[in-house]
């Protein structure tokens, strides 16, 4: 069978377009939890899309840098989200 892959690095300019590639053509996503990976937007919302619509089938691979955000981070976000050239809205 063919399989069609993406990745999510081709194309982060247009991040309205990559949640809805996430909600309706991903059936599976293979997250890689790293030290920055919560901390990237567009990986975040892809994270987030994805469990949201439950079309895909996540699959964590939690990496030895990998911290979870504290309690602290997760009352603000905007200080915990590195938008650095992200823009959201």
């Amino acid at each position: 069978a063919k399989l069609n892959v993406f990745i999510d690095s081709d194309n982060l300019v247009d991040l309205g377009t990559l949640f809805d590639t996430v909600k309706w053509k991903v059936k599976r996503l293979v997250v890689y939890l790293t030290r920055d990976t919560l901390r990237r937007p567009w990986c975040a919302g892809e994270i987030t899309t994805a469990f949201v619509s439950s079309t895909a089938k996540v699959t964590v691979v939690v990496t030895p840098s990998f911290q979870p955000p504290n309690d602290e981070q997760l009352k603000d976000l905007d200080l915990f989200l590195d938008d650095g050239e992200c823009v959201l809205a």
